[in-house]
C-alpha cells in the first residue's frame, strides 16, 4: 500500500504525498475513486489523481536529491540546520492545492469532523484555516484515510 502525507501551516495548507513501488508509462486516473495497487504503480510524475469527490486533488512528484538548510556563509534562524543533502528515495504524491474549506466542510458534514472553523474570509474553494494539529491528525486525516482506505499522513519537512 502507498503510504500518503498531508502538509499544513498556519492556514493548514495540508497535501497528500505518496511513495510509490514502481512506474510504467499510463494516463492520469481521472475518477474520484481509491487507486488500485496497479493505477498507483503507473503512475508518473506530474500525474494527478483524486481518490474521492471531497478528497484533496493529488500530483505525483519524483524521487531525487536537493541540498536543504542555509549554507555557512548566510545567516539562519538559531532553528535552522546547515546546509545538508537529502535524498527522497522513491515518487510520492502531494496535494496539488491547500485543503480547502469545502473539503473540510464535507469531512464536518461526513461526521468525520466535530470542529467547524468560522472566518470573515470566506469558504468554498479558500484555504481552510483555524484549525489546530489535533484537528488535522485526530479528525481530518483519520477520515481521509477511511475514505480511501490509504494512510494518508502530514509531509516531513524535507517533503514540504
Amino acid at each position: 500500500m502507498i503510504g500518503k502525507v498531508m502538509k499544513w501551516s498556519a492556514l493548514l495548507s495540508l497535501g497528500i504525498g505518496l511513495t510509490f513501488l514502481g512506474a510504467s508509462a499510463a494516463d492520469s486516473p481521472s475518477s474520484s475513486q481509491p487507486l488500485t495497487s496497479a493505477e498507483e504503480q503507473k503512475l508518473q510524475p506530474k500525474d494527478e489523481f483524486q481518490e474521492c469527490t471531497d478528497c484533496p486533488r493529488m500530483v505525483v512528484v519524483p524521487a531525487g536529491s536537493f541540498m536543504m538548510g542555509s549554507p555557512k556563509d548566510e545567516m539562519r534562524d538559531s532553528d535552522e540546520s546547515s546546509q545538508h543533502k537529502v535524498t527522497i528515495k522513491k515518487p510520492f504524491a502531494v496535494g496539488k492545492f491547500e485543503v480547502t474549506f469545502a473539503e473540510w466542510d464535507a469531512c464536518v458534514a461526513d461526521g468525520g469532523c466535530t470542529y467547524k472553523p468560522e472566518t470573515d474570509w470566506g469558504r468554498g474553494r479558500q484555504p481552510v484555516m483555524n484549525v489546530s494539529w489535533d484537528d488535522i491528525t485526530k479528525e481530518y486525516l483519520p477520515w481521509v484515510r477511511k475514505k480511501t482506505g490509504k494512510d494518508y499522513r502530514l509531509l516531513s519537512e524535507a517533503e514540504w
